[in-house]
């Protein structure tokens, strides 16, 4: 099955994997994922659909189909002055509004939880795209959560804990279950999916992380 190269790069460095880390999770050559982008190299329809997954997007995007963005998408693009701005958001936009046979259409909310991304993502990003992306419900943050993968070495934040766990995951389910649940919310709400790949978690975060901590230590929990 043939495959748009250039969309295959674009959305496997939006997804913050290198040639060798997407090669590492599809299970084949860093050679293999060059030759795909360079269009010397024809994906059958079971990689197709694997670096779908992969990289958080529908096989049809990859294979080049056109977009197609509703009014509400237009209407966002046009409240964004700053040029830079909405090219970068418009390319989001773009990949959510292609959608495989079958798949759920997105809704507004599944578009900013791209857009928190795109912000986590795009350096200099102006004040009115960030307004319009800062509200995601904690239940699409736990399904892009469940979709990721251990892309680098990253253990459980439990003191004393060696447990791998994918990089958005702030732990082990043993540790992460015995965090009062009024702490694990707060993570929750200061979470923004994306953090974990720019390496810039918000101030309110860090703050919840460095209480999560003093919680642990003042109630003598071991590992």
């Amino acid at each position: 099955m043939t495959a748009s190269g250039d969309r295959v790069r674009w959305t496997r460095e939006q997804a913050g994997l290198s040639r060798g880390q997407a090669a590492r999770l599809l299970g084949l050559t860093v050679e293999w994922v060059t030759g795909v982008e360079h269009g010397t190299v024809i994906p059958t329809g079971e990689q197709l659909k694997a670096m779908a997954v992969t990289f958080g997007c529908a096989v049809a995007w990859l294979q080049g189909a056109k977009p197609q963005l509703n009014a509400q998408n237009e209407a966002l693009l046009r409240s964004v002055t700053h040029d830079g701005d909405r090219a970068t958001l418009r390319e989001f936009m773009e990949m959510l509004s292609v959608r495989d046979p079958g798949a759920p259409v997105p809704g507004s909310a599944a578009e900013r939880l791209a857009a928190v991304s795109l912000a986590r993502h795009g350096a200099g990003l102006g004040a009115e795209t960030k307004a319009a992306v800062v509200h995601v419900p904690i239940s699409e943050k736990r399904a892009y959560v469940k979709r990721q993968r251990q892309t680098r070495a990253h253990h459980c934040h439990w003191p004393g804990c060696e447990a791998q766990v994918p990089p958005a995951m702030w732990g082990c389910r043993l540790h992460w279950g015995r965090l009062p649940k009024a702490l694990r919310d707060r993570i929750w709400a200061a979470y923004m999916p994306g953090q974990e790949r720019d390496m810039s978690p918000s101030a309110d975060y860090l703050h919840v992380a460095d209480d999560v901590q003093r919680w642990i230590r003042e109630h003598g929990v071991r590992p």
